[in-house]
């Protein structure tokens, strides 16, 4: 009997220890369990919140403010629009002329650069202070002309037909534009500035209205650049002026501005302008961008110490 009790007993704690490691397995298990769920859930969420990271954004490309001659507006509109487009660099023009943007970025004391129609400008403002950088560098030459109306009804042929009777002339305001700074500088040259002056009706502030007022008839005559007569040869007639009269010719240059913000976008752009891709922008309008073209005009000064007369002063105040 004791026997049979020992062998139940026995047999009882076998069952429970079965069971107790069957629970133990169990409770592992669960365990186990757990702890993936966790593990997973934890990289799911690095994962995602690392896809989801926005980066950061680029920087914005900057805006360039250029003080420029309105002789190179044309060429300058069409070249930017390119420029931006393959950069991503904006580029806002201040045009004028060239007295008048000069005394603009006196005023507002900022700008990149400066691009005058004459080096005498880039003298004064360098005297100024103003500029920065290795100097002015040539984007074009500029050739002065007479321009008369197509059917030349006064019959003009030369420089010295402008002081003939009754005949209307125009010039830019020589004070603050290149080309009429440099009209009175020929008329003075070949002792024309009296009579011709007497022949002046109007003295325009920018070198394109001077081409307007013989477009348009108001006078018969004016001096202007030559690739303006090419923009409107259907409304004018291009009178050369002969390599003996012309004391100089002009050209349009580009310099870095003293008061620049952004030194490598401007110097970047001033290269694109004299490199043969920004040269051709200023071929298609009729610029002269070859030396050798334009030294069959006239001698290569581009600057000038020229100072108006007192003949002038007299005669404009007559």
């Amino acid at each position: 009997m004791i026997k049979i009790l020992n062998c139940a007993l026995k047999k009882r704690e076998q069952i429970g220890e079965v069971k107790k490691t069957k629970n133990q397995e169990k409770s592992f298990f669960f365990i186990g369990k757990k702890i993936i769920a966790l593990l997973v859930f934890i990289y799911a969420t690095i994962f995602l919140s690392g896809c989801g990271k926005k980066e950061p954004a680029p920087t914005p490309k900057p805006e360039l403010m250029i003080f420029a001659s309105e002789a190179c507006k044309r060429p300058m509109d069409n070249l930017a629009l390119e420029y931006t487009k393959k950069t991503g660099v904006k580029l806002n023009f201040i045009y004028g002329g060239s007295g008048e943007i000069l005394s603009n970025l006196q005023t507002s004391g900022a700008g990149d650069i400066f691009i005058p129609s004459a080096n005498d400008y880039i003298e004064i403002a360098k005297s100024k202070n103003l500029l920065s950088g290795d100097g002015a560098f040539t984007i074009s030459y500029l050739i002065p002309v007479v321009l008369v109306a197509k059917k030349n009804p006064k019959k003009i042929k030369a420089l010295e037909d402008l002081a003939k009777k009754r005949v209307r002339v125009g010039i830019a305001t020589p004070e603050t534009v290149s080309i009429g700074m440099l009209s009175i500088e020929i008329l003075d040259k070949n002792k024309l500035l009296k009579p011709v002056m007497k022949n002046t009706k109007i003295w325009p502030e920018q070198s394109v209205k001077v081409l307007s007022a013989v477009v348009n008839g108001i006078v018969d005559a004016v001096i202007c650049w030559d690739f303006y007569g090419k923009w409107n040869s259907a409304e004018v007639t291009v009178i050369p002026i002969e390599k003996r009269k012309l004391p100089r010719i002009s050209c349009l240059s580009a310099t870095l501005l003293k008061s620049s913000k952004h030194v490598k976008e401007s110097n970047e752009f001033i290269k694109y302008l004299i490199s043969e891709e920004g040269k051709n922008y200023f071929r298609k309008f009729g610029y002269s961008v070859d030396e050798k073209d334009a030294g069959n005009y006239a001698e290569l000064k581009l600057g000038s110490e020229y100072k108006l007369p007192d003949a002038y002063y007299k005669l404009i105040n007559n």
